[in-house]
């Protein structure tokens, strides 16, 4: 009984995956358009369409549920939601992508017309490594707290603790807006100062 029971529930585990992957790559379709907005210290284009396009799905995602769960199996119900989240990630991206040809596309040609310097590749392949270095310990520093808490003391703590990290992850998600808003303004200040006069930066913003 158990391996039928894995036979049928596997395939839809793996397309439940693959959705979720294609989710995260939608997040980063037009992204050197949305780093423009960034760089230029226009982040709030960015953040008003987001914020938009994530309200909207989530309402249709909860109309959708209210309305499907009479008609289809949970599981199909739960791929829709999925597909909806999907699609609301592109409009997403397509909007800013309108929104960056609109004020830059007659003035910035994204077309590669002649290679970096060797140099400037060196360090930026070298800022690459050290980022996903920096991701990936961030993902397993506060992804694997849960199941830390569940493997040696039980799944009841796991869940009042899981509440708490809801709290303060929206604490976060609301001061990371401030210092994405100066994130700009502090990569110009590298670009064009002194090293102590960063360092100087770096300590007042994180009061260090």
């Amino acid at each position: 009984w158990d391996r039928y029971l894995y036979m049928l529930i596997c395939p839809w585990l793996v397309l439940v995956f693959i959705l979720y992957i294609v989710d995260t790559l939608a997040s980063y379709l037009y992204a050197h358009k949305r780093a423009m907005f960034t760089a230029d210290q226009r982040n709030f284009v960015t953040v008003i369409v987001h914020t938009c396009c994530q309200i909207a799905v989530g309402i249709l995602q909860v109309v959708m549920l209210i309305i499907l769960q009479n008609f289809v199996s949970k599981i199909v119900a739960f791929l829709i939601y999925l597909a909806v989240r999907i699609v609301g990630r592109v409009i997403e991206s397509c909007t800013i992508s309108a929104r960056y040809n609109k004020r830059y596309g007659k003035n910035i040609d994204l077309k590669i017309k002649e290679k970096l310097p060797e140099d400037e590749q060196n360090d930026l392949m070298k800022n690459i490594k050290a980022l996903l270095m920096h991701k990936i310990a961030g993902q397993s520093l506060n992804s694997t707290a849960s199941i830390i808490v569940s493997a040696f003391v039980n799944t009841t703590i796991a869940g009042i603790y899981g509440n708490y990290v809801l709290i303060t992850n929206a604490l976060k998600m609301l001061s990371d807006y401030f210092f994405n808003g100066i994130t700009a303004s502090f990569g110009n200040l590298i670009s064009s100062s002194s090293g102590e006069k960063v360092v100087d930066n770096f300590k007042k913003i994180f009061v260090a």
